[in-house]
């Protein structure tokens, strides 16, 4: 777990609906499904962070789609383990790669802690959605000066551990064991750092010959003015 990134964007979304009408087949007994679901997006492409202390952040189309299915994905609230909403790995969760961006379809597991939080989405307390992800390699992310010298990191492709419905931004969670904006702010300088083209340094053996033709210059001020 360690070096995850936890997101939360101010694009992000998730809200309730019902399931379509349930119609089982002639003279077969089934249950009906659930009254509920939650929908939403955990990430959206192609659209600018908020600040995230030094950096601005953008996902690429792509971002997502390789590492799906990998890996369980747990739905979470408020990225806690002992919280658990749903997961890929019993059919509760299902999260995909659109065009739009990480949609997830939530089938709340039947528990006291799933009804409170469904509750909070449908009430409208809660309408927000953060995801735990590690970038996938050198590869996963670029580094770029944006407009009036603000840092931009670009997502092309990163591992996703969990989604949560989350009551506080991700981002201020203080957890040592989790990969920090100034560890990513730090890391993104370096690399921007290592693209910018060092500046010429002046030779110690040009010295006296740069400061002759100063003087000559100097000199020939003199002599047109005298004219």
């Amino acid at each position: 777990m360690e070096d995850q990134e936890f997101r939360l964007y101010d694009f992000s979304e998730i809200r309730v609906e019902p399931f379509p009408h349930f119609v089982g087949a002639e003279g077969e007994a089934q249950s009906p499904p659930p009254a509920k679901r939650l929908v939403g997006y955990a990430a959206r492409f192609d659209t600018y962070s908020e600040d995230l202390g030094g950096f601005r952040e953008i996902i690429r189309r792509g971002a997502f789609r390789d590492n799906l299915g990998n890996r369980p994905v747990f739905a979470l609230a408020n990225h806690n383990r002992d919280l658990i909403l749903g997961s890929t790995k019993n059919g509760t969760l299902k999260v995909s790669e659109d065009q739009y961006g990480l949609r997830v379809e939530l089938t709340p597991l039947d528990t006291p802690t799933a009804r409170e939080w469904v509750s909070l989405v449908e009430n409208g307390v809660i309408d927000k959605m953060s995801f735990a992800f590690k970038v996938d390699g050198q590869d996963g992310e670029t580094w770029l000066h944006g407009d009036k010298g603000q840092r931009i990191r670009e997502l092309h492709k990163v591992n996703v551990f969990d989604v949560s419905i989350v009551a506080q931004p991700a981002y201020e969670a203080t957890s040592v064991a989790y990969r920090s904006l100034e560890e990513v702010r730090a890391y993104g300088e370096s690399v921007l750092a290592q693209k910018e083209p060092a500046l010429p340094q002046k030779s110690k053996a040009a010295e006296p010959y740069l400061a002759m033709l100063a003087t000559r210059r100097r000199h020939l001020r003199l002599l047109e003015l005298s004219l």
